[in-house]
C-alpha cells in the first residue's frame, strides 16, 4: 500500500522525484536516510560515519518557559557510551564485521520513526511546498542538519478508501498515523 521514494537516489533529486508523484489525496511520511560508506572503506571512515548516524538528531530541541524564572530545554541526543564506542572501534577493524553491521543498519533503518507525517489533497503539490528551502519543515530539518533532499518519502494514495475522504477524515487519518509513529519534526498533531 505504501510507496517508497528515496530522493537521494533519483537523477535530478527531490524536485525531479516530484514529477513521479501522483497529485492525488495521500498520507505521507518523510524518513531520514541512513547512508553508511562501503564496508570496504577504512575502519575509521566506517566507524566515524556510523557514530555520526547514531548521534544525528531525530527531533528538534524544544524550549519553553516554566514559570517566570525558569526555562527548560529538551534535547534529542543519542550517543554510544565510551566503552561501546571503544568496542566498535576495535571491531571496526574487521571487514567482515563492517559488512555484517552495514547490512543490519540498512535493514534496521526501515524500523525508524518518521521525521514527519502529513496529509495532502494533492501529494505532488504538497511535497513541492515542503521542498521549498523556506518552508517551515525544510527550515526545521535544516536546523537539525538534515536535508529534506536526502530523505525518503513514503506515501499511500487514499483514493481507494470506501468512504468519502473529506478534510476531517483526512485529518483523522493523519493524526492516527502521527500518534502511532511519533514523528519528531511534527509541531502540531491533527
Amino acid at each position: 500500500m505504501f510507496t517508497y521514494l528515496d530522493f537521494s537516489n533519483i537523477l535530478g533529486g527531490a524536485t525531479a522525484a516530484c514529477d513521479r508523484l501522483p497529485d492525488s489525496p495521500a498520507v505521507y511520511a518523510l524518513f531520514r536516510n541512513i547512508k553508511l560508506p562501503s564496508p570496504y572503506t577504512t575502519a575509521s571512515t566506517f566507524v566515524t560515519a556510523l557514530e555520526a548516524a547514531i548521534s544525528a538528531r531525530a527531533a528538534p530541541d524544544r524550549s519553553n518557559k516554566v514559570g517566570p524564572l525558569h526555562k527548560v530545554t529538551l534535547e534529542c541526543r543519542s550517543d554510544l557510551t565510551a566503552a561501546k564506542a571503544k568496542r566498535l572501534e576495535e571491531l571496526g577493524h574487521s571487514q567482515s564485521f563492517r559488512e555484517f553491521l552495514a547490512s543490519l543498519v540498512e535493514t534496521a533503518s526501515l524500523l525508524q520513526a518518521p521525521l514527519y507525517v502529513g496529509k495532502a489533497e494533492g501529494l505532488q503539490g504538497r511535497i513541492r511546498q515542503h521542498l521549498d528551502p523556506m518552508s517551515d519543515l525544510a527550515i526545521r530539518l535544516r536546523d537539525a542538519n538534515i536535508s529534506i533532499n536526502c530523505c525518503t518519502l513514503t506515501y499511500a494514495v487514499v483514493e481507494q478508501c470506501p468512504l468519502d475522504l473529506d478534510n476531517q477524515t483526512m485529518l483523522l487519518i493523519e493524526e492516527i498515523i502521527s500518534r502511532l509513529c511519533r514523528p519528531g519534526f511534527v509541531t502540531r498533531i491533527g
